[in-house]
């Protein structure tokens, strides 16, 4: 198996660091397709729009051509987080 290196793209160290935050949550986890975000579906989410070609990750600002989407709930009510990924 080929090791893994997240320092070169800051794209997989925010998906890596995901996963590895909320390893012990209990989580409910939606991967949908990109054309099927809609930010009024995630008001009081934190949304991050990823961009894997130019390596860049942007919180709540929308980017020009996102090829990952992921809106992220705490729900303290429910002890839950809500995971949504929306991909290309």
């Amino acid at each position: 198996m080929k090791p893994i290196n997240p320092k070169k793209s800051k794209v997989f160290s925010f998906l890596i660091g995901l996963i590895y935050g909320y390893r012990t949550a209990d989580m409910e986890l939606k991967v949908m397709p990109l054309e099927e975000f809609d930010p009024n579906n995630h008001e009081g989410f934190d949304v991050y729009f990823l961009d894997k070609k130019s390596d860049r990750v942007s919180k709540n600002e929308p980017i020009e051509e996102p090829s990952h989407i992921v809106a992220i709930f705490e729900d303290f009510e429910a002890k839950k987080v809500r995971l949504y990924i929306y991909k290309s």
